[in-house]
C-alpha cells in the first residue's frame, strides 16, 4: 500500500495492508480533509446501516466476526422527474471537466487512472429497461443465496419507474401491474 494511506491500530502510519484484516484493525486515512470524512460517513450509512448491514463502531468491531464487509444500497433516480431542464447539459459539462482535470489528480502512489468506478452505460443497465430488470433479477438471486446478508423486499412497479420508459408509466399501466 502506498505511504500515507493506512494507519495501524495504534495510529502509526504503515504500508502493510494486513492491518485491515487482523485484530486490532487499522484504518484507511481519509482523503480530501473534511469533505473526504463527510463522504466516508455517507458511504458508511448508505452502504452499512441502510443496506441492512452493520456500521463500524466499537461494539460491532468487538462482537461481530464480520463487522466489516461489503454492503450496498442502490439509489435509482429518474432525472426527468425533477424540475431541472438543464440537468443533462450540466451533468455532461461536469463530467467533461472531471475528465479534463483527471490527468492531474492522483491517489498517493498511483499512476494514471480513469474516473473511479466508471462502467460503460450498457454494463450498468442505466436507461435500458431490460438492463434494469436484469440488474434487479441479479440482486434478487444474490439475496436468495445469502438472505442473512441483505434486507430486500419487493417494490411495487411504481417505485421502479426508473427502469421503464416514461410513456409506459401511465397510471392505468401501473394499476394493471399490481
Amino acid at each position: 500500500m502506498a505511504p500515507g494511506c493506512l494507519i495501524d491500530a495504534e495510529g502509526r502510519p504503515t504500508t502493510d495492508p494486513a492491518v485491515m484484516q487482523t485484530s486490532p484493525l487499522g484504518a484507511l486515512l481519509t482523503f480530501a480533509q473534511h469533505k473526504g470524512y463527510a463522504l466516508a460517513t455517507l458511504c458508511e450509512v448508505l452502504g452499512g446501516a441502510l443496506s441492512g448491514g452493520q456500521t463500524t463502531h466499537q461494539e460491532s468491531l468487538q462482537t461481530s466476526v464480520d463487522a466489516i464487509f461489503n454492503c450496498m444500497t442502490t439509489v435509482i433516480l429518474r432525472p426527468d422527474a425533477f424540475d431541472a431542464p438543464d440537468s443533462q447539459a450540466q451533468t455532461e459539462a461536469f463530467i467533461a471537466w472531471c475528465k479534463q482535470v483527471a490527468a492531474r489528480c492522483r491517489c498517493p502512489g498511483a499512476g494514471a487512472r480513469r474516473m473511479g468506478g466508471r462502467q460503460p452505460r450498457s454494463a450498468a443497465g442505466a436507461g435500458d429497461p431490460a438492463g434494469c430488470r436484469q440488474l434487479a433479477g441479479n440482486l434478487r438471486r444474490r439475496a436468495r443465496r445469502r438472505p442473512e446478508r441483505i434486507a430486500l423486499r419487493p417494490l411495487p412497479p411504481s417505485r421502479l419507474a426508473a427502469c421503464y420508459p416514461a410513456e409506459r408509466l401511465t397510471s392505468a399501466a401501473l394499476r394493471h401491474r399490481h
